[in-house]
């Protein structure tokens, strides 16, 4: 039996991570992240049943959440990025990144061995896309009101392509080590 994703794999991993996305997004924006969040829990769920090895894309997606709480808290703490869930937090807490941006993170796994499986072991390309396409997600994400990117912004979007440039590479490392779509 082939385990590999199929089209039909690919086309609702894809929808579905993007309507995470959307709503993560919007959600932070317009003060409804709870709704966002219970979506990406939803699109998770979803890559869970479908997925033939749960155990291995679970094993995958708590990876990248805690790199996502580094990274995401990383930047948030550098001053590159500004969330305004955070403003007025106060003690500890206001040093991790809010839980809507930290979702991405695992919805962004549900990617890495379904729709993004053909470019795993493309470590260049993925040193490329982590640095000049993700900050495009990020600046949409401006855009949209879920997070504020300061001045000079070049400099943030730079360092959140560095920053992606390193962790793409490592996701998808661990993405061919945890692959719960491989050959049964």
């Amino acid at each position: 039996m082939n385990d590999r994703p199929d089209t039909r794999d690919v086309l609702i991993n894809l929808a579905a991570f993007q309507c995470a996305w959307l709503s993560l997004a919007l959600g932070a924006a317009h003060g409804l992240s709870g709704v966002g969040i219970v979506v990406a829990i939803a699109v998770m769920v979803l890559h869970l049943r479908r997925s033939p090895d749960v155990i291995a894309e679970a094993k995958l997606m708590t990876a990248a959440l805690l790199l996502g709480i580094v990274v995401e808290s990383a930047l948030m703490a550098g001053g590159l990025i500004v969330f305004e869930q955070n403003s007025s937090a106060s003690g500890q807490l206001s040093y991790i990144a809010p839980a809507w941006i930290l979702s991405l993170w695992p919805a962004f796994a549900t990617l890495l061995n379904v729709t993004l499986r053909p470019f795993r072991k493309w470590i260049v390309g993925a040193i490329v896309v982590g640095a000049a396409l993700v900050p495009a997600a990020y600046w949409a994400g401006k855009v949209l009101g879920a997070m504020i990117i300061p001045e000079p912004a070049l400099r943030s979007l730079a360092v959140i392509g560095l920053a992606w440039a390193i962790a793409l590479p490592v996701l998808f490392a661990l993405a061919r080590f945890w692959d719960g779509w491989r050959d049964a």
